[in-house]
């Protein structure tokens, strides 16, 4: 029983049955840990589990560095995190990433735990050209904590892009017979294999199953990915004083700045047009119906929620949140990605009133317009990149759920560790928040609307910034319905807003038919100009006299 050292005989003094079994089987889990470590060191795969659970592969538990059936990990985690509830919420590690852990722990806890386990997340993992490429790029993101969640799918996937690549480029270099003993990320960027990197993007952004032949999202996201992970690794190398390798990276940038209009134009031209075309027609719009459907059944919904739940479980109070970030986002017109972070400390503030200046609500004459101040809280939180703040409108008929949602007694029946910091969290002792668009679909399918796939945050802007262009209101009043969408006036006009049609036609389709018929000749027209003058001029000299 090794009574010579000192924690097991403080375990073997202990009075507290559970509390010595506790300590024992704390003993236990280190002494395994300490065992598989060194195992995974000497580079051996062989590792023990605290319980053999069939073959599922292990994994380490990053909070209490016990050992456990990846299949079983989540029973764990519960247990885990109940024992200590101040604490971050358990995380599994497979025993392969140990050694990257070491040096770098939070880049390992947040992206390369999280990769889903595929052939592209293994040749993610085996590529250190990737690895420096993600590291960097989560360096960059984790210091926006409101936006940690965006921050952490952000590397992921750019990390999953290159793994594709990267695969894909195997082959494109054994098809044009540069079969290499290694091809890595770095190979991608030696100008000699550019040939074989354009036809690598070509390929992996090929659709072969619907009418559209490209993947032109795709294609134009690696056009900027190819950008920064240059960049990137070229200032890698050079802080290892490898400048050699930095200068041939230098040498690829030239090329690719020449070639990429070749290579990367038909995504652009197709990424323009369906912003220009597609997503700008009315008909692609929620439809009227739908958008008065889904917000009586939220209203109704929460209402009900609100006076029959004397007690709240994860459940109940994960509907509520999604019910109200739905509400939150089409109400706004946010985007998606908006409202679900709001924190708690930006709902406290709207709470208090802290962006409201009293001297200048005093100075409202409307009386709707005070009363709608009364009623109305005002959040403003980190919009779209990093130079502005976009508010947050929460109407009367959301304040009592999202008082519910913010209170700390409820938040810890319902499963959320208090260091969450934001108001609309998911459940089961998770550190983060909801996908808007996840809410807002979920919500649409309760309320059985007619068209769900229109019912989108993006949809909701589209029918916003239409239906203002359509209303003669002051400039005053434009400015600040595009300081609250978070975009220009060109952008609202050129992305967003459909075009007007009606007017179009009613307005400049009736000079163009006078035109054609000859009803507005030039002569008229300089006639008509040469009247209004002299009309104007005997005006004045009336008024002199």
């Amino acid at each position: 029983m090794h009574k010579d050292q000192e924690k097991v005989n403080r375990a073997l003094q202990e009075q507290n049955q559970q509390q010595r079994n506790k300590m024992f089987a704390d003993l236990k889990k280190e002494g395994l840990y300490k065992r598989n470590v060194q195992e995974i060191m000497k580079g051996s795969t062989d590792v023990v589990k605290l319980r053999d659970h069939g073959s599922s592969p292990p994994v380490f538990c990053i909070k209490c560095k016990g050992t456990y059936s990846q299949s079983n990990f989540r029973k764990h985690k519960l247990c885990c995190t109940v024992l200590q509830a101040e604490a971050p919420p358990a995380k599994a590690m497979s025993p392969s990433l140990y050694t990257l852990h070491e040096e770098n722990g939070d880049f390992t806890e947040n992206i390369l735990a999280r990769l889903k386990k595929d052939e592209i997340g293994q040749a993610c993992l085996a590529d250190d050209a990737i690895l420096t490429v993600g590291k960097s790029l989560w360096h960059e993101k984790r210091n926006k904590k409101d936006k940690q969640l965006e921050g952490r799918k952000a590397v992921m996937k750019a990390m999953r892009r290159l793994g594709a690549l990267v695969i894909q480029f195997k082959e494109e270099m054994k098809r044009s017979g540069k079969d290499e003993e290694e091809v890595s990320v770095i190979k991608m960027f030696e100008r000699k294999n550019f040939q074989e990197l354009e036809e690598t993007i070509r390929y992996v952004t090929a659709r072969d199953d619907t009418e559209e032949s490209l993947k032109y999202g795709l294609k134009n996201e690696l056009k900027f990915l190819m950008k920064k992970a240059a960049f990137i690794l070229k200032a890698d190398l050079l802080v290892k004083e490898k400048d050699q390798q930095a200068k041939e990276i230098e040498k690829f940038e030239v090329v690719f700045e020449m070639r990429k209009h070749t290579l990367f134009a038909d995504a652009e031209y197709q990424m323009l047009k369906n912003r220009q075309v597609k997503t700008r027609k009315p008909q692609e719009q929620p439809i009227e119906q739908d958008v008065i459907k889904i917000k009586e059944f939220i209203q109704t919904k929460t209402s009900q929620m609100l006076n029959d739940n004397a007690e709240w479980t994860a459940s109940e109070f994960s509907l509520l949140r999604d019910l109200i970030v739905c509400r939150l986002t089409l109400f706004n017109a946010r985007r998606g990605g908006e409202p679900c972070r709001l924190t708690l400390q930006e709902w406290g503030e709207a709470a208090k009133g802290c962006w409201i200046d009293p001297e200048e609500q005093e100075k409202i004459e409307d009386p709707l317009e005070k009363e709608l101040v009364k009623r109305t809280k005002i959040a403003y939180q980190t919009g779209k990149g990093n130079n502005r703040l976009v508010s947050v409108l929460i109407p009367e008929d959301c304040l009592n759920a999202v008082m519910i949602l913010a209170n700390a007694d409820i938040r810890a029946v319902a499963g959320i560790p208090t260091k969450n910091m934001y108001l609309f969290p998911y459940t089961q002792q998770s550190m983060d928040h909801p996908s808007g668009w996840y809410c807002v679909n979920r919500v649409a399918k309760m309320a059985e609307l007619k068209d769900i796939t229109k019912m989108t945050a993006t949809g909701m802007r589209h029918r916003v910034s239409t239906m203002f262009a359509m209303m003669d209101v002051p400039d005053f009043d434009r400015e600040r319905f595009y300081d609250h969408m978070g975009h220009s006036k060109n952008i609202n006009k050129h992305v967003y807003q459909a075009p007007l049609a009606i007017s179009t036609i009613t307005k400049v389709g009736k000079h163009l038919y006078n035109f054609d018929n000859g009803k507005c000749s030039f002569c008229t027209i300089i006639g008509s100009c040469i009247t209004s003058y002299l009309q104007v001029c005997l005006n004045e000299e009336s008024g002199a006299h």
